[in-house]
C-alpha cells in the first residue's frame, strides 16, 4: 500500500468528502446507465435500484462457500475503498481498487470468461456503486456494436457494504474495520489525498467513455486467478497496484485439487 506523503490540515478544516459514504435507510439509486436491461441470473438479488443489481452479505458468503461454483469460474470482490481503509481489514482475498482506469486495464485489455463480479465500499452507497456503473459502462462502449452483448453480464453491488458484511460474516474478513471518516486519517491528509484522488480519477475515465474505439477485437482471456484452500479469492493483479497478485485457476480444476 502507499503511504501518503500529505500535509496534516488543522482538524476544524478537514472538510467531510463531498461523496459522503455514510449510511442511509435506503440505498441511494443510480442514475440510468446506457440502457443497460438486467437479465435473470442464477445468483440471488434484491429487488433492483438503480443500474446494477445488489446481493446480501450472506449470498456473497455463499459464494466464497462454493454453493454456485457449477455457474461460474471466476470471482473478483473488488473493494473500492480507500487504501487506509483497506489496510484496517477487508473481505478474504478481495481487490483494493478505487481507480477505474485500473479496472479497465485489468478487465478489458483481456476480457475474462464466465465471471462473477462484486463491487463494495463501506456502505456501498457511493464509490462501490460509482465504480460499478463505470464498470458496466465501460462494458457497454466496448460491446456497443454488438449490443445487447456484454462481457461480465454478473456484476453486482454487496449491499450494506464492508461494514455490514464485517458485523454479519466477521470469519470471511481479513483484519478489522477502519472508517473512512477515522480521525486518524483525517489528521494526516489520507482522507483528503484519498477523496481529492478519487475524484479526479472518476471525472476523468467518465469523460473518455465516450472517446473508446467502436468495436474493439476478441481478447484471449487472462490466465486464471490464485490457488485457495476451501474458500474462493478474488484474483489481485501485476505491477499496478501492489495488493494485486497472480491470476486464478478455474475453480472445477481448484476443487480437483483439493480433493
Amino acid at each position: 500500500m502507499k503511504n501518503f506523503a500529505f500535509q496534516s490540515p488543522i482538524r476544524h478544516q478537514i472538510p467531510v468528502p463531498e461523496l459522503d459514504d455514510s449510511p442511509r435507510t435506503t440505498p441511494k439509486k443510480s442514475p440510468p446507465r446506457l440502457g443497460f436491461s438486467p437479465r435473470k441470473s442464477f445468483i440471488p438479488t434484491l429487488p433492483l435500484n438503480g443500474s446494477i443489481p445488489r446481493i446480501t452479505g450472506e449470498t456473497l458468503a455463499s459464494i466464497i462457500m462454493g454453493d454456485y461454483d457449477e455457474f461460474f469460474d471466476y470471482l473478483y470482490i473488488i473493494d473500492c475503498r480507500y487504501d487506509y481503509e483497506y489496510q484496517g481489514g477487508h473481505i478474504m482475498n478481495a481487490m483494493n481498487c478505487n481507480n477505474p482506469e485500473i479496472l479497465q486495464s485489468l478487465f478489458f485489455n483481456k476480457p475474462i470468461d464466465n465471471a462473477v463480479i462484486v463491487f463494495h465500499c463501506e456502505f456501498s452507497q457511493n464509490r462501490g456503486p460509482q465504480m460499478a456503473a463505470i464498470f458496466r459502462e465501460k462494458d457497454r462502449e466496448f460491446n456497443k456494436m454488438e449490443y445487447p452483448n456484454l462481457y461480465y453480464h454478473n456484476v453486482f453491488i454487496l449491499d450494506g457494504g464492508y461494514k455490514k458484511f464485517y458485523e454479519m460474516h466477521r470469519d470471511f474478513c481479513e483484519g478489522g474495520y477502519t472508517k473512512m471518516l477515522d480521525d486518524a486519517h483525517k489528521m494526516n491528509g489520507d482522507l483528503m489525498r484519498a477523496n481529492t484522488n478519487f475524484k479526479k480519477n472518476v471525472t476523468k475515465i467518465r469523460s473518455a467513455l465516450c472517446t473508446i474505439p467502436p468495436n474493439r477485437v476478441t481478447y484471449e482471456s487472462l490466465k486464471s486467478p490464485t490457488k485457495f484452500g476451501k474458500t474462493l479469492q478474488s484474483p489481485m493483479s501485476s505491477k499496478m497496484i501492489s495488493f494485486f497478485s497472480s491470476p486464478p485457476v478455474p475453480r472445477r480444476s481448484r476443487k480437483e485439487s483439493i480433493e
